[in-house]
């Protein structure tokens, strides 16, 4: 099943989404998506398949006793945004601890009342 070009994966999208500041991955982001209202069970929600949020791929295997169907779920450009919105109210990424690196010449907080300055 080829990837549509105006599309990515929902697994793709989690990653882009956890770099963006919503705590989710690629396990969780279907359970997201259905808390948030734009999958229903397995599929697209009405909304998201008006809007062209969400396109659906899929394809038909047919063999000697055995008949299978193969959807799979691909995330727009706009659904993306789309699900950054409605994910980010309900799922924000944890703030970072004292020991959290700053790159850019930032102070780094060592936790023991010293600090260290780094200079990239």
């Amino acid at each position: 099943m080829k990837q549509p070009a105006n599309g990515m994966t929902l697994q793709l999208a989690a990653r882009l989404l956890k770099r963006r500041g919503i705590a989710t991955g690629p396990k969780k982001i279907f359970g997201q998506l259905r808390e948030v209202g734009l999958l229903s069970g397995s599929m697209p929600c009405v909304a998201a398949s008006i809007h062209d949020w969400l396109v659906v791929q899929g394809r038909h295997v047919d063999r000697p006793n055995f008949h299978q169907d193969y959807n799979r779920i691909f995330i727009t450009p706009a659904g993306l945004n789309e699900a950054e919105k409605r994910l980010l109210e309900k799922y924000p990424a944890p703030e970072p601890g004292p020991d959290y690196l700053f790159f850019g010449g930032q102070e780094l907080d060592l936790g023991n009342g010293s600090e260290c300055r780094l200079g990239f």
